[in-house]
């Protein structure tokens, strides 16, 4: 509770201070990110979608070095990427009669499994508008802007359990918007430009400071 009260404070006063999940020696080597939109806020105080998408693809395509794409076209681009790799080494593997025909087209299969698995567990930045409601003639909510990465399958070590899609929070702002109900929408969609352009810039800066 403390820690969130802390966050709220900065929020309010403008801040958008580092975070423990910050992260950036992660970001070294990272060459694509794939980013969503979501927003819990209705009626009056509702985002326009279609201008926030239009704003956040902008920023996107304005990044040369770091590719950026929406969660759509990332799930489209993997089911592509495993449909090629079965038809191209699949067939191998049904055909394969030796235990070197077997191996080989193993390999094969392994080989393009890991570099599709690579590319589907591309890090996730996730710009949320939460807790948004109208009060006193204005709208407020919590934007959040949240970078994770995928982890391998591991387990709690309290219990045992086996977590199959862990993910791990290596980044993350939050900023307190209040305007009034025309003016909500346009708030969050500037200030999720600047969150977005806050985690390039950081990235940007992670590539020359960090070794390999």
């Amino acid at each position: 509770m403390r820690r969130l009260t802390v966050c709220w404070v900065c929020a309010v006063l403008g801040m958008s201070p580092a975070r423990s999940e910050d992260r950036p020696t992660l970001f070294k080597n990272v060459s694509l990110v794939v980013y969503q939109l979501m927003s819990e806020a209705e009626g009056r105080c509702a985002i326009n979608s279609e201008a926030w998408n239009t704003a956040i693809d902008f920023v996107a395509n304005q990044s040369t070095k770091l590719k950026l794409i929406r969660k759509q076209e990332h799930l489209e681009r993997s089911q592509e990427l495993f449909d090629k790799a079965k038809e191209a080494v699949g067939p191998k593997l049904m055909a394969a009669r030796t235990d070197a025909e077997k191996a080989a087209a193993r390999k094969a299969w392994d080989e393009v499994t890991e570099k599709n698995m690579k590319y589907m567990g591309a890090p996730l930045l996730v710009l949320y508008i939460a807790d948004a409601l109208e009060r006193n003639g204005s709208c407020l909510g919590h934007l959040k802007a949240t970078v994770y990465a995928m982890l391998e399958p591991s387990k709690m070590l309290a219990t045992g359990k086996l977590d199959d899609h862990p993910y791990e929070e290596i980044w993350g702002r939050g900023q307190l918007q209040a305007a009034a109900p025309d003016r909500f929408s346009r708030l969050v969609i500037q200030s999720s430009e600047e969150m977005m352009k806050s985690f390039v810039n950081d990235w940007a800066k992670a590539q020359r400071e960090y070794s390999d």
